[in-house]
Parts: structure tokens; sequence; C-alpha cells
């Protein structure tokens, strides 16, 4: 397989990455411009790219990376995920406090809620504690992130 990506012009294979990756980008028109919606996605498809050409010219000699050309997309500087209000927040407290006695699953997610809002957990985060990463008398908890 290898041969075969050697065989290819390099001028070639750049335009093919080009199109591949003008392929991947949705677009809305602003005014009189084009703003990509979804840069975040293409510049990890593009960096993801630019790290198995990194990898052939490293083990493989392949000759250069042709991704290098290539600059990342500008992105917004802020999360597209919607917040729960405060009011939210507190409607789904009480709920959790009013019914966690009456089963092991209702206090099970009472917890969960607890350490996802009072300790700004991740999900995986709180899915992961294990009881040796609570220490109750101190009222800690060692939480491994990202």
């Amino acid at each position: 397989m290898l041969g075969e990506l050697g065989a290819i012009h390099f001028g070639e294979l750049v335009t093919h990455l080009q199109k591949h990756i003008d392929d991947l980008k949705k677009v809305e028109l602003l005014e009189s411009r084009q703003r990509v919606i979804n840069a975040r996605t293409v510049n990890r498809k593009v960096n993801a790219l630019r790290s198995f050409f990194k990898y052939l010219v490293s083990v493989y000699g392949y000759p250069k990376n042709p991704l290098d050309q290539f600059s990342n997309l500008k992105t917004d500087n802020f999360s597209n995920t919607e917040s729960l209000t405060r009011g939210e927040v507190i409607d789904l407290l009480s709920y959790a406090k009013a019914n966690h006695i009456k089963n092991e699953a209702s206090f099970r997610n009472y917890l969960i809620v607890i350490f996802l809002f009072n300790l700004a957990l991740r999900v995986e985060e709180c899915a992961t504690l294990q009881w040796n990463d609570l220490d109750l008398p101190m009222q800690k908890a060692s939480v491994y992130q990202k």
C-alpha cells in the first residue's frame, strides 16, 4: 500500500487531500461570505491525517508530509453545549433529594447528581469514581482527569 501511495505525484496527493478536507466542511452563508460550522471536526480529522503522514515520514521514509501546508481552521472559543439554568439545577437537586430514600437506584442517582454539580465533574469522571477515591473524614475526592 505504501508503494501505491508513493506512486501518486505529491501535487496530486495534495489536491486529493484538499478535496477530502473541503468535502468534510459544512458551511453556512453569512452575508457575502461563508463560515465553516464544523471547524473543530475538520481540524481533528486534518490533525489525524497529519499525524498519519508524520508517522509515514518518520518510520517508512515517506518523502514529506502533505498536510504540513494545511492550516487549522479558526474555531469559536465558546462551547455550543447548552447549560442548565439555575432553576433547572435547583429542580433537579430537589427532585433527587426528595426521592433518594425510595430505593438503592434513587440513592445512587442522588449521589451522582451531587457529585456532578458540587464537584463539577464530567460524567466519565463521576462514573469512574471508586470508594478509595473518596476521603470521607477529610471531605475530599481524588478525581483523575484527562
